[in-house]
């Protein structure tokens, strides 16, 4: 039997159901994962599992979302086949566009009406690029996304193209000498954490461009198809518990290993699902940047004071993350087809 090479696999419905993944395990993150963005009143089922409560299970693993998004914006570059200076460009004023519809028409309005927010031009300025003092708490991934995209066509034109073992190793040991590197910068402590945070997961998305360049090893595809869903359940499971337990070592982000294999064993899974589940999937992809921005308004200082207690109104953390889910769908769809009308407008 002829096995479908992963790059087959992975179009542009199958992305769009990853992307699903991504943002409701993000979601979780950040609902659960930092039991000190929880205002007075704020309470859940707290679950303990092994000795430890549900925040010590659910922080630093669920974070591999970045690193997914980060290996899926990697693979639809290497896709795309443009590597010019012009296509990043395209690409960093989309992600600007839905960042600033929703600074600009719900964030910043909602937090100076609620008086948290006193408005200056140069809190204003860090917050287009969400440098600092966000008041879209999540949208740091803006800055990051610029960054990468700003380096892709300088690193695919002088840093790739050498075959197997240098593609996946210069570019790698490049980051990670420069994220040691960086903290030798005598730069305030805020930029020095953006830049880390860049280097951090810029071998994320180098491991997809590496992925989508060269395929998956072709007998772990072979061995993969013989398994069955149970398998890549426990596998992702082995994932999960390998993020908890190691996430990195020393500078060197575990997730360039990680994210990969989460993706083809999601993918995998995907493919075994009924058409009708993967479409949820899909539609949450197809709207989870909108989802990423939004959500930062449950826990956002400036506007957690009206929203948070809305978010965890259903007590059971698993009707908590739904009903967040559900909450942001509306809006980001709004923010999305607001976003095609000012594009149809401008081009």
């Amino acid at each position: 039997m002829e096995i479908m090479p992963m790059e087959q696999k992975m179009d542009r419905t199958m992305t769009e159901a990853l992307k699903g993944a991504a943002i409701v395990l993000m979601v979780i993150h950040h609902c659960f994962g930092f039991p000190n963005w929880y205002l007075d009143g704020i309470s859940y089922a707290h679950w303990t599992f092994l000795g430890q409560s549900l925040d010590q299970w659910i922080c630093v693993p669920t974070k591999i979302c970045v690193a997914l998004f980060a290996f899926l914006s990697g693979w639809l570059y290497e896709r795309k086949g443009s590597f010019s200076f012009r296509y990043s460009w395209k690409k960093i004023l989309a992600l600007l566009q839905a960042y600033w519809l929703q600074l600009f028409l719900c964030f910043l309005p909602l937090s100076i009406a609620l008086g948290t927010y006193r408005p200056n031009m140069w809190s204003l300025w860090e917050n287009l690029w969400a440098i600092r003092d966000n008041i879209v708490l999540f949208a740091w991934y803006v800055y990051f996304y610029i960054f990468a995209m700003l380096l892709l066509p300088l690193i695919r034109r002088y840093c790739m193209g050498r075959g197997k073992c240098m593609d996946a190793f210069l570019p790698l040991v490049l980051c990670v000498a420069a994220r040691y590197a960086v903290q030798t910068l005598p730069i305030e402590q805020y930029l020095l954490d953006a830049l880390d945070n860049c280097l951090r997961y810029f071998p994320c998305l180098l491991s997809g461009i590496w992925f989508r360049r060269y395929g998956y090893p072709r007998r772990w595809e072979l061995f993969c198809a013989k398994q069955k869903t149970v398998f890549f359940v426990f596998f992702l499971a082995v994932i999960y518990l390998a993020k908890k337990e190691v996430p990195q070592i020393g500078m060197l982000n575990l997730e360039i290993i990680y994210a990969p294999f989460a993706v083809f064993a999601l993918v995998c899974l995907f493919s075994a699902c009924r058409e009708r589940s993967r479409a949820i999937w899909r539609f949450l992809g197809r709207y989870s940047l909108q989802i990423w921005f939004f959500h930062s308004i449950f826990f956002s200082p400036y506007t957690a004071i009206l929203t948070q207690k809305i978010a965890f109104l259903p007590y059971f953390p698993p009707l908590v993350v739904l009903w967040v889910l559900i909450l942001c769908i509306v809006p980001a769809i709004f923010f999305a087809e607001v976003g095609k009308w000012i594009h149809k407008l401008i081009c």
